[in-house]
């Protein structure tokens, strides 16, 4: 296997390039390590799931400093892509599977949310003899006026 990746490409920055999202880049790469690996070897490999979880963040003012706090509310991903035989596992693509959820009854005692629902999604894993894996929902309350959340990296999901 060779790597080729110049300087100033998007896998070799130069400083001052912007890095925001940098983790989006290694997943994709991931997924096509496994894409050229999978033309080789085809019942070995995945198909391509979700990519990347998208990382839910809450921000709420902080009344004492005149701030703002920032909390993680959750990690939410499609799910993993089909393989030879099985189907996609649900909830979290195979490239993030080291992301873990966070439990409701902590997320609700931590951070200014209200949990409505938290659950896997059916039928979003796709048609096929072997289906991709149903993505997580989920459905929360802010509490506070003025907070406002992002999630970025959702390329591949809603």
């Amino acid at each position: 296997i060779e790597v080729i990746s110049p300087k100033g490409t998007l896998v070799h920055p130069e400083y001052p390039a912007s890095v925001g999202i940098r983790h989006s880049i290694t997943m994709r790469l991931f997924n096509v390590v496994l894409g050229a690996i999978g033309k080789l070897l085809p019942e070995a490999v995945p198909a391509a799931g979700a990519g990347q979880s998208a990382i839910v963040v809450l921000s709420v003012p902080d009344n004492q400093t005149g701030g703002r706090k920032m909390s993680v509310v959750e990690p939410l991903g499609g799910g993993g892509g089909a393989q030879n035989g099985t189907d996609g596992v649900d909830g979290i693509d195979h490239s993030s599977g080291f992301l873990k959820n966070t439990p409701i009854e902590s997320l609700e005692q931590h951070i200014d949310i209200h949990v409505h629902r938290y659950e896997i999604l059916p039928n979003t894993g796709g048609a096929g003899e072997n289906r991709g894996g149903h993505a997580i929902g989920l459905e929360f309350e802010m509490i506070k006026p003025e907070s406002m959340v992002t999630a970025r990296g959702m390329e591949r999901m809603k």
